[in-house]
């Protein structure tokens, strides 16, 4: 669609809106626009500006106390426009939501789990979440659901009736076949165009949440066009649209232009809610929205009153590139060649991740094996930010992934699943089996504790940062059973005396060691710091003496307790001497040290384990020595 501030210049439809009902595309099709929506959250933002509730250089922290971010610094710092601009330093974290039932209150205490990929103000890095939690603050301040202020103050003035922001809504309508008519989101799976279901973005409906029709973004796009007016009614101000407007950070241009002959192209840099561009000396304004099966495309130069609307069913790279020769047609200049030139780097993007692949299969320590049964790693895994991951078992007669086995293992994230084939030791690669992840790499990697128990894995969610490390719920379900061997222990009759079965119970001894994945003894020690701290604390006071007169013992001399001891001895016949023994052994003190023993004794041994210990009453340096006896005459 062509627009200028007046009128719609040119609709063109082509194609379907379902592949399987073969029903016609129009411009009343409901599209989810993705993150289209973000132009929203800023215009709601800058209402609330202009009455002076938000501000957009005041720390979020102060409309906000619980907002907080690993970085100590960036949270008190961290102000409405950098939330809108993304350079927060935090990458697209955007596994946290995508799939999750979450809503925006806990999605906020996630946030501190976080960890950043730059640093605070450093870089463009685009971020879903921050433009989800700019929603939730309007929301706050404006008392009552971002949601509804929308509707309120931009939806119903502009007359945009056939849009709203409920996924759940979106699919009666499309269950109905009445009213509304929407589109059904496709993909390209295995060399074959597929519809897949709608995506719930509910939860970040303030960065991709809304659902529209080509003809009502055309009056969204047209009050951009005549300066936020809304008939004859002002809605926003010019020094609020030349805060919009205003290039606040740099973003990295798309790789096809360095294959552009010429210098039309500037660099990119983002405003509020929009991207900035000057071609050929014009200043054009622009944002891409791309959620599963659904690429829409909304651009206008305000300075010639004109704007171009791209909506598609499917998904799509290529919607700069179109855009730009849309407008080199419509202004008149020469062409360019931008799609030729983006599907050159398309087909090198191609060769470098087969290249990527080789490398990968190369580098695989083939012949290996897991270091337990499958049934050792299944379990919940755990991370404060991303959830919950369960390792499950496969159904023996799964599909096949790329002709290839499937381990009888499965990995359960969200409302996702992914087949997990063995890689290398205990590594494993995880398989989309619907073909929605584009990603054919993704690695899952278990880890051991000091006690051989598998407690942890690591899976690569967020390019730029480490793998997310994700920590065991609980103890390994899985035991196996000790193999039984053939025991010596003699078995008691029942007419066996009290003694031999306490002789057979003391000979008798573990026929099996423990599976190195079973549960290890609780230590009697105290584990914590607090608890150390306070047997410590006990320790001493038992052995402080006590001031309390009443509770001193009595003293008493030493005369008394050897007298007092040897009373309570009972009294033994000392057995005759017997003429048999030949030895009798003697202990001896020494004062040598156990290395001048060794030599003394001239034994290889070095820790003179074979050394007698002498009685506890003894110090540790005495030695058991051997003196004849005479005979008796």
């Amino acid at each position: 669609m062509v627009v200028s501030d007046k009128k719609i210049l040119s609709v063109k439809s082509f194609g379907v809106r379902n592949i399987q009902t073969k029903s016609p595309m129009t411009s009343d099709s409901v599209f989810a626009v993705a993150s289209l929506t973000k132009s929203f959250t800023v215009v709601s933002a800058a209402l609330l500006i202009q009455k002076k509730i938000l501000s957009w250089t005041r720390p979020v922290v102060r409309y906000l106390p619980k907002f907080r971010l690993k970085d100590a610094f960036a949270t008190s710092e961290v102000n409405l426009q950098d939330l809108l601009t993304h350079n927060t330093g935090l990458p697209r974290h955007d596994l946290v939501w995508y799939g999750a039932k979450l809503n925006r209150e806990s999605l906020l205490k996630k946030l501190r789990f976080l960890r950043s990929s730059q640093c605070f103000r450093c870089a463009w890095q685009y971020q879903n979440i921050m433009y989800t939690i700019a929603g939730y603050l309007v929301g706050k301040r404006a008392r009552m659901r971002w949601e509804r202020f929308v509707e309120r103050r931009i939806l119903k003035p502009l007359g945009m009736n056939s849009s709203f922001f409920s996924t759940k809504r979106a699919r009666q309508a499309k269950k109905s076949k009445a009213g509304l008519h929407i589109a059904t989101p496709h993909r390209m799976l295995y060399g074959r165009m597929t519809a897949v279901p709608l995506r719930d973005i509910d939860t970040v409906a303030p960065a991709a949440g809304l659902y529209s029709t080509p003809r009502d973004m055309t009056r969204w796009l047209q009050f951009f066009l005549r300066g936020g007016f809304i008939g004859k009614k002002r809605i926003l101000s010019k020094r609020t649209l030349r805060q919009i407007y205003t290039p606040h950070i740099m973003m990295p241009n798309p790789s096809f232009f360095s294959m552009l002959s010429g210098s039309s192209l500037s660099y990119l840099t983002y405003g509020l809610g929009w991207v900035l561009l000057v071609y050929r000396k014009v200043h054009l304004v622009y944002h891409v929205g791309r959620i599963d099966g659904f690429t829409t495309l909304v651009s206008f130069i305000p300075k010639k009153n004109l704007g171009i609307l791209v909506f598609t069913n499917t998904d799509s790279d290529s919607m700069v590139p179109l855009m730009l020769g849309c407008y080199a047609r419509l202004l008149g200049y020469p062409k360019q060649g931008f799609l030729k030139a983006f599907w050159k780097v398309q087909k090198k993007q191609e060769l470098r991740r087969k290249q990527r692949r080789n490398s990968l299969e190369k580098k695989r320590q083939k012949n290996t094996f897991p270091t337990y049964p499958s049934a050792c790693y299944m379990g919940r895994y755990f991370h404060p930010a991303y959830g919950e991951i369960q390792i499950k078992s496969n159904a023996p007669n799964t599909q096949t992934c790329q002709k290839k086995p499937i381990h009888s293992l499965s990995l359960h994230f969200h409302t996702m699943r992914f087949h997990l084939r063995h890689y290398q030791k205990d590594t494993y690669q995880a398989f989309d089996p619907k073909g929605l992840m584009k990603s054919p790499s993704v690695f899952v990697k278990f880890f051991l504790n000091r006690f051989g128990q598998v407690d942890r894995l690591s899976i690569p969610l967020q390019p730029g940062i480490s793998p997310i490390l994700f920590t065991r719920k609980c103890q390994p379900p899985y035991r196996p059973k000790a193999t039984s061997r053939p025991s010596s222990r003699p078995t008691s009759t029942p007419t066996s005396s009290p003694t031999s079965q306490k002789s057979v119970l003391s000979s008798s001894r573990p026929t099996s060691r423990p599976h190195p994945t079973s549960r290890p003894k609780a230590s009697s020690q105290p584990t914590s710091k607090r608890a150390r701290q306070v047997a410590t604390a006990l320790l001493f006071l038992r052995s402080k003496p006590s001031s309390n007169p009443h509770l001193k013992k009595p003293t008493r001399n030493p005369s008394e307790r050897k007298n007092e001891n040897k009373a309570q001895m009972p009294s033994h016949p000392k057995p005759p001497a017997s003429p048999q023994a030949t030895t009798r052994p003697k202990f001896i003190q020494t004062s040598k040290s156990p290395s001048q023993l060794q030599k003394t004794l001239k034994h290889p041994c070095t820790c003179l384990s074979h050394i007698k210990k002498p009685p506890s009453s003894l110090p540790a340096t005495s030695l058991p020595t051997t003196r004849k006896v005479p005979k008796p005459q």
